[in-house]
């Protein structure tokens, strides 16, 4: 079949791809367009994960530590661009995190994952890809356990994709790489490092002029004769330093912005000091300078900046570990003496035992609480004492207090605001209030508090606190003796605690039974959903001499989350629409609903398809819930003249048909919901049709539609489809390639909603 744009899917367009939004040197897209057609070696995106610094100078940008990169969002947006200038082929994906791959719509059909379990599995798992010898191999993360192999599969002829985290750029990258333990011989496999990070902007509000004179003027003077690249896309330079307002919280810089440096490597022969960046990081740092994006000192003193960040991040973290360290040996200390004092105190055992069988027959458990608050005041002589109870792993309940002139706050608190929680079985000092106590200082000083966990079967089940407001300690047999009390307390309580367990699981079992009941008529509800929201969906086109329209619809559930519609604007004008939500089920039809109405508010406002759907964004992002969005297809046809302007807010390119030839409309667009309008692009495009001119419409549940084998129908043998069933009326033509895609589908499972809209110019 002669399909006349095929050379569409072959192209890399950058900024429909995604990197034209995170670059805004001009250099970058033809940089990225040469990377693109590597077919071997290594390809390195790197970047640093961020780090912040716990204080630093507020009026200094570099105070504020390493900004997060980015860098995973273009590695997998430099991925999508490599699968698309492939047009197809094998690809295999080696991560540590698999499901995250499967979440990306867009790559999940194009490439094999390898799930990685553990770090050491990264050389087995990459010798597996290399040996089904793919046209892209795509590592996770470069590490001490990937790197080798990594290198050696492109010493091999592949190509090969990855990661690493990273402050370095251009050549000194190969540095970073040496240090993970890779042969210097191997180092010359790599072909290209994309290395980005993200620098503070300018606050547009108080940025101020900067002089140009003095010290300043000459340092300024050197950088541009090192970059002049940077002032050859400039009419008109302006330098800029940083101001003081509100706005920015007097700090001078507002939002940040990415930058990167390119590199390629050339001549295998060029000394290592003699290589450069084809885009110097300095050199994107320039650019952004001359257009006061950035203040002039970040750009001079950029590496002197970053220098001092991580070194006070070194500083910080070596300062931590000392703590840690002195409060473990600290800890050490403590233990040492509990355990000494334990073996003095064991003939308190015989009275414990009476305690112990009391509580043992104790099956209420608040009362069981109160009791052992009680208790544990006697045992050491303590004036308030607090007993929580594990409900689940992430809470416990204050189930009694004694002695606290305050009320109780009611409800349960997280376990985590319990300090110490996971300091293991033995009793720690605790002398700040108890979590869930309203507590005034004025009530009386805490001299001393212990808390003290109530170890079951190895498992903590509860905590009790017990504090003194007359003496300034607890004696080291007070202690050990009421660690003996927490043992026996602990099965009493655990006891207690499954006998309640039982009583909610015999409450929950009755409650099942009258859900079964329920779920009847719950079924039933759903069915009416179904049949409402199919009665959303025209059954029926405006009647507009010289055109025909036909649809169909086929939810994967009994709700669904497309849409299409013919509106009649006025009477030389039709709007034509079609719509994929992208969840499925009843929120997508909640979502898909308000978008609807949305649209069909706007439409009749302006004839621009480009503004009608600029509005409905600006409304979705206020209404809309978060996490979904919506790709749209939206055109305004004028019946007189024949033309359609239309656009495409990030939805499946539509089908031209005409003199038996298959073309694909043009536009670009991103889905509605998801940006505000700094971000939300769209591209209006206009048409002639003529007279047998047919426009196929559809979401991407038609494509994506898989046999029992979990083989895709695949875009090509759509089109195949599309062309054998011109000639028809609309109707039979929808008919016809719904009934041939149910006949690939067999009995697979319907993984999404299938919505088709045709039009016929007769």
């Amino acid at each position: 079949m002669n399909c006349s744009n095929s050379r569409l899917e072959q192209t890399v367009d950058l900024n429909m791809l995604g990197l034209g939004d995170f670059f805004q040197h001009p250099l970058v897209p033809a940089l990225l367009e040469k990377l693109f057609e590597t077919r071997s070696g290594l390809l390195v995106v790197s970047g640093p994960e961020g780090y912040s610094l716990t204080r630093g100078n507020e009026e200094n940008s570099a105070g504020r530590g390493i900004l997060p990169s980015g860098r995973r969002m273009i590695f997998f947006t430099i991925l999508e661009n490599l699968l698309r200038a492939r047009n197809g082929g094998s690809c295999i994906f080696i991560t540590s995190a698999p499901d995250e791959i499967r979440r990306e719509r867009s790559l999940k059909r194009l490439v094999h994952v390898i799930p990685v379990e553990n770090e050491l599995q990264y050389g087995e798992r990459i010798a597996q890809a290399v040996a089904k010898n793919p046209g892209l191999l795509v590592i996770d993360n470069l590490t001490e356990q990937s790197a080798s192999m990594a290198l050696s599969a492109a010493q091999q002829g592949l190509c090969v994709l990855t990661q690493l985290d990273s402050v370095l750029s251009g050549p000194a990258i190969k540095r970073h790489i040496l240090k993970l333990g890779v042969a210097p011989e191997r180092i010359n496999s790599l072909r290209w490092a994309v290395c980005v990070q993200r620098v503070p902007m300018l606050c547009p509000n108080c940025r101020q002029p900067l002089p140009l004179s003095g010290r300043l003027y000459d340092r300024l003077q050197d950088a541009i004769r090192q970059f002049p690249d940077s002032l050859a896309f400039i009419q008109n330079p302006a330098f800029y330093t940083a101001g003081s307002c509100d706005d920015c919280q007097q700090t001078g810089r507002k939002g940040d912005i990415a930058i990167c440096d390119i590199y390629q490597r050339g001549d295998f022969d060029q000394l290592p000091w003699e290589e450069n960046s084809l885009l110097p990081a300095r050199s994107y740092l320039a650019y952004l300078a001359v257009r006061g994006t950035i203040a002039v000192q970040d750009w001079l003193d950029f590496d002197t900046n970053q220098t001092l960040n991580l070194f006070e991040l070194f500083k910080q973290r070596d300062q931590a570990l000392a703590h840690i360290s002195a409060q473990q040996e600290a800890k050490i200390l403590e233990l040492t003496a509990a355990h000494r004092v334990v073996e003095q105190r064991t003939h308190a055992l015989v009275s414990l035992q009476t305690i112990a069988q009391t509580l043992l027959q104790a099956t209420d458990l608040d009362k069981l609480a109160a009791q052992v608050c009680r208790q544990v005041c006697e045992l050491c002589h303590a004036e308030r004492a607090v007993l929580y109870y594990r409900r689940s792993p992430d809470e416990i309940e204050l189930l009694a207090a004694s002695g606290w002139p305050a009320p109780i706050q009611e409800g349960r608190v997280e376990v985590k605001l319990l300090p110490g929680f996971q300091g293991g079985m033995q009793a720690y000092p605790y002398r700040q209030a108890p979590p869930g106590i309203h507590f005034s200082p004025s009530e009386g000083a805490i001299k001393a508090g212990l808390c003290v966990p109530l170890i079951a079967q190895g498992e903590p089940v509860g905590w009790v606190m017990i504090h003194s407001l007359s003496k300034a300690a607890f004696l080291p047999g007070e202690i050990a003796l009421l660690q003996t009390f927490a043992s026996q307390a602990s099965i009493a309580l655990q006891r207690a605690g499954l006998v309640v367990q039982l009583k909610a699981k015999i409450r929950a079992l009755e409650a099942a039974q009258r859900e079964l009941a329920q779920k009847e008529r719950i079924e039933r509800e759903l069915e009416l959903a179904r049949q409402v929201q199919q009665s959303v969906l025209p059954t029926s086109f405006p009647t507009v001499e010289g055109y025909l329209f036909s649809a169909l619809n086929s939810p994967a559930r009994q709700v669904g989350g497309d849409f299409y519609d013919v509106l009649s604007l006025d009477e030389t004008h039709l709007g034509i629409t079609i719509a994929d939500v992208s969840d499925k089920g009843l929120p997508a039809a909640l979502f898909m609903t308000l978008t609807r109405s949305l649209l069909l508010a706007e439409a009749r406002r302006a004839h621009s398809p480009a503004a009608v759907l600029n509005n409905v964004n600006e409304v979705l992002l206020e209404l809309g819930k978060a996490n979904m969005f919506v790709t749209l297809f939206y055109g305004v046809l004028d019946c007189t003249t024949r033309k359609l302007s239309y656009v495409r807010a990030g939805h499946d390119r539509p089908l031209l048909l005409r003199d038996g030839t298959i073309t694909e409309l043009d536009g670009k667009g991103i889905p509605l919901g998801l940006f505000g309008p700094e971000f939300f692009q769209l591209s209006e495009e206009q048409i002639q049709l003529q007279a047998g001119d047919w426009v196929v419409l559809y979401t991407d549940g038609l494509v994506d539609v898989e046999n029992p084998q979990r083989v895709l129908y695949s875009r090509p043998l759509f089109i195949e489809l599309i062309a054998s069933q011109t000639g028809l009326h609309p109707e039979a033509f929808c008919q016809g390639v719904f009934s041939a895609l149910r006949t690939y589908q067999q009995d697979a499972e319907q993984a999404d909603d299938m919505t088709m809209l045709v039009m016929e110019v007769t």
